[in-house]
């Protein structure tokens, strides 16, 4: 195949444009290329021009890459190519082009198909791969005013929507914004921002103010704000830092609580399975409302609402604790057991399973939130206080 052909066809396939006869193309010069040293200045000369919109996590990497080497073992895998694409059994193929294949599916995107289907890796058992679940992303589903959904993390960056005269637009580092959307002749109209388990992210709304999102959360805002107040409603988890707006507070409805700020930054957690709704001031003030009563918090303080409406405002909050989970890490202070397995359910999208004797630990450390689940079990293992495992699925939890 002439060279200028080869540099196309690996250009296109790195950009996501190739057609399905062209990637089949490129999986033939690959699989029977005379030269792999010749293989291996083509990639790289692409490798290192391509910028990617989305990096592998390195466990997925390493999954993908086991599962190649297997192949090229001569073992029995699932195939390492596009699902559309022609399939050559690849029976002991050179390290060069099994690497070859991991470039290509790093810039195709494909290893989210790949990290879906079970994994051999060498050395270890069933049992030891299942345990390898990946962590969460960026991951949301947009509902506008007619209804239509949009999937953002598989939408293209760009425009993706016009709202009551709102430009939506899914920006490079996949944030969400909505902008120009300040003036009172728009019509306002309100969309939803829905996060899944398994997933977090960021939206910026009309008024400037920047809303991360948590793992099975969700969000309802206007368009526009263009009353004398801006309202928008919660529920799950997330941090809010509220663009400062003196003749027009903001205000976050959850459930029949209300949190009145001006413009200032804090946490509200309120998830169905957590026994009280806390609100934690970062910097500013806010009013927590609830029927006719209101706290009024200073930074650092944190509101707890129970189910029967009492209340209690602390001082004694860990910071870090709060917030880690918007930093990208798991950070328990004193915390049992039953809230870090539901810290973990949302964010590796798996269900919890308790057997034997109730487990009285309480749990202290900190980890990364973007490391695969056997890496979370070791931290809390070490304690000797409890066992965790993963059977069909389900995160298994005993002494």
């Amino acid at each position: 195949m002439p060279e200028e052909r080869i540099h196309y066809l690996v250009e296109r396939f790195f950009h996501q444009s190739c057609t399905e006869e062209e990637k089949a193309e490129l999986a033939r010069w690959i699989d029977q290329s005379a030269s792999d040293a010749a293989l291996r200045e083509v990639l790289e000369r692409a490798w290192e021009q391509y910028e990617p919109d989305t990096v592998m996590p390195d466990a997925t990497s390493a999954a993908v890459l086991a599962r190649v080497f297997q192949t090229a073992a001569g073992e029995e895998a699932a195939p390492v190519v596009t699902p559309a694409a022609p399939v050559r059994k690849m029976n002991r193929w050179p390290l060069w082009r099994a690497a070859a294949v991991i470039l290509l599916l790093a810039g195709g995107g494909i290893y989210f198909w790949l990290s879906q289907l079970p994994v051999k890796v060498p050395g270890k058992n069933m049992a030891q791969v299942q345990q390898e679940l990946l962590p969460g992303g960026n991951k949301a589903v947009l509902t506008l005013a007619d209804g239509t959904a949009i999937t953002l993390d598989s939408a293209q960056n760009g425009a993706l929507a016009l709202q009551g005269g709102t430009q939506v637009a899914k920006l490079a580092n996949g944030q969400l914004a909505y902008t120009g959307g300040h003036t009172a002749t728009k019509e306002v109209v309100y969309n939803k921002i829905s996060i899944p388990r398994g997933g977090q992210y960021q939206i910026t709304l009309p008024d400037g103010t920047k809303v991360w999102l948590n793992a099975a959360s969700s969000l309802r805002f206007p368009s526009a704000f263009t009353g004398k107040l801006r309202e928008v409603e919660l529920t799950g988890e997330a941090y809010f830092e509220v663009a400062q707006a003196v003749q027009q507070p903001f205000q976050v409805k959850v459930k029949d609580m209300k949190i009145a700020v001006l413009g200032t930054q804090f946490n509200v957690n309120a998830y169905d399975d957590e026994a009280t709704i806390n609100t934690t001031l970062v910097s500013g003030s806010v009013n927590v409302i609830k029927g006719a009563a209101t706290r009024m918090l200073r930074p650092g303080q944190q509101a707890q609402l129970t189910a029967q409406g009492d209340w209690e405002v602390s001082d004694r909050t860990d910071m870090d604790a709060i917030l880690a989970w918007k930093n990208g890490r798991f950070q328990f202070d004193g915390t049992p057991i039953a809230q870090v397995m539901r810290q973990i359910s949302r964010w590796y999208n798996v269900d919890v399973v308790y057997r034997g004797a109730t487990i009285q630990q309480h749990f202290n450390g900190g980890i990364s939130r973007d490391v695969p689940l056997s890496k979370v079990f070791k931290m809390l293992e070490a304690t000797g206080a409890v066992h965790c495992s993963v059977e069909n699925g389900q995160v298994i939890v005993q002494p």
